[in-house]
């Protein structure tokens, strides 16, 4: 829910910046906000996954563990950072030394700020993590509007970007080191062998979906990368949304396989991410099927060459995103880290590929065109690294969500040509449909369940209540989906 509320005031945010900076200064602004992920992703090591792996398995190690690894998260956003202010301006001439440097800054702290989320998350403690992905963003929204206002520029607002997530950082930190319970056992590696495969798998994980973008640095201009930035927007938010939900699934699982409840484990996990997609599935299919009224709507830019091709096709590209998140939370609380990593490099080689050839010619639809190819290639990868995991039980929890989404993506078809709030009430309806078979169930199962006695991290005391109104272990086992959506 913090998350969503998050990503609703960025996305506000955004669509300002779209209209405040002419196509230059908003390129300029988008190739620093792609330099930022990148930075990150090099910078992560793996360390937000590694946290979870040894945390999750024996909570006495949470202070050593999150010690470790933000500083090794730190260190390593100082050499990305240092080599990005090197490189970047060699690569797009008109990103100044300067906005590469504050936009490394961003990547380290706001990595330092993953790094506390996933260590509290590992616990259970989910309070702060709640409290600064909302606030932080209100304060970089207002912060941001201001300066906006004032009549400063790009690196104005990547300074006020900067400074909130520094804060965020310094937070949560505090929040980590002070939790009882957590300071009873030295770490355990964080570059192991199943920590060095997570770290290069989550590199991947994090700049897969940046690929495309980086070609058209490389390969175009700073106005077409401005505009796959508008394109990918609201698909890359909703699918952030549907990510968000299903990573507290990873600590869950992982103590659930160690306990030896494997099979269960990746059942519960299907039908959780079958809720998600219910709820992803049909929005994305609205935004691809009125693309064009979309992009006028929100950004005013439906006549941008190949931005509503590129927004069709991302769209769909976000559905198997969320779908390939699963098989990511499986392959890791296995500890097969090194089967993700071979989908995700053979994905990101096809992405690179498709992406030489298709961007000279189609610009951003063509970036797009790759990055939707990346997305097929990884869920196939991964899927067949998973095949004797899998369950018919487990398959069969989407069957619902594929029969919903089919309805919903032939009626939107066949109305679209009738005025477009027709197809976002289509879309609204069959979320709501997919929930009503695939969430509420789920709810009832997790009721009976936690009425059984249940022995999960009772989260309530973090967030001021109990979530779901009913006792259950609502963030440990996303109990009500309906509730967090």
């Amino acid at each position: 829910g913090a998350r969503m509320i998050a990503q609703v005031l960025g996305l506000c945010w955004f669509l300002l910046a779209a209209r405040a900076f002419d196509a230059t200064d908003f390129g300029i602004l988008s190739s620093a906000l792609v330099l930022v992920v990148v930075i990150g992703a090099f910078s992560d090591l793996g360390t937000t996954r590694t946290v979870v792996r040894h945390v999750a398995a024996d909570t006495a190690t949470l202070r050593s563990t999150y010690l470790r690894a933000v500083g090794l998260r730190a260190a390593g956003g100082v050499v990305c950072g240092v080599i990005a202010v090197v490189v970047a301006p060699h690569v797009q001439s008109d990103v100044s030394t300067l906005v590469v440097a504050v936009a490394a800054v961003i990547a380290i702290a706001s990595g330092c700020a993953e790094v506390g989320f996933a260590a509290m998350r590992s616990v259970g403690a989910v309070g702060v993590e709640v409290g600064l992905l909302i606030g932080e963003r209100a304060l970089f929204v207002v912060g941001g509007t201001i300066v906006i206002a004032l009549g400063h520029g790009v690196l104005a607002v990547l300074l006020v970007y900067a400074a909130t997530n520094c804060a965020s950082a310094l937070v949560a930190a505090a929040r980590v080191v002070t939790i009882p319970g957590g300071h009873g056992r030295p770490s355990g590696p964080m570059l192991d062998a199943e920590g060095r495969r997570t770290a290069v798998g989550s590199t991947l994980v994090i700049i897969g979906p940046r690929v495309s973008a980086v070609l058209l640095m490389v390969l175009s201009t700073s106005t077409v990368v401005g505009t796959f930035t508008i394109a990918q927007k609201a698909p890359e938010a909703l699918a952030t949304l549907g990510i968000a939900v299903l990573m507290p699934v990873l600590p869950v699982t992982r103590r659930s396989i160690v306990d030896d409840h494997a099979a269960a484990a990746v059942v519960r996990a299907a039908q959780v991410t079958a809720a998600v997609v219910a709820v992803v599935a049909p929005v994305a299919l609205f935004s691809a099927v009125h693309a064009e009224s979309i992009l006028d709507l929100l950004f005013d830019a439906g006549d941008r060459d190949g931005a509503p091709a590129a927004l069709a096709l991302l769209s769909v590209g976000a559905v198997i995103w969320v779908v390939r998140t699963y098989g990511e939370v499986l392959l890791l609380a296995q500890e097969r880290a090194v089967r993700y990593l071979v989908a995700l490099g053979i994905g990101i080689g096809a992405n690179v590929a498709v992406g030489v050839v298709l961007v000279p010619m189609w610009d951003a639809a063509g970036a797009a065109a790759a990055s939707l190819v990346t997305e097929g290639v990884i869920v196939l990868a991964v899927f067949v690294a998973l095949r004797r995991s899998i369950t018919r039980e487990a398959v069969a929890a989407f069957a619902p969500v594929v029969g919903a989404v089919s309805v919903a993506g032939g009626v939107l078809l066949a109305t679209r040509d009738l005025p477009m709030v027709v197809g976002a009430v289509v879309a609204a309806a069959a979320a709501a449909v997919g929930l009503v078979l695939v969430g509420l169930p789920l709810r009832d199962r997790e009721r009976r369940r936690s009425a059984d006695g249940g022995d999960d991290a009772d989260v309530s005391e973090q967030v001021g209540g109990d979530l779901a109104g009913d006792g259950v272990e609502a963030v440990e086992y996303l109990a009500g989906p309906t509730d967090h959506l």
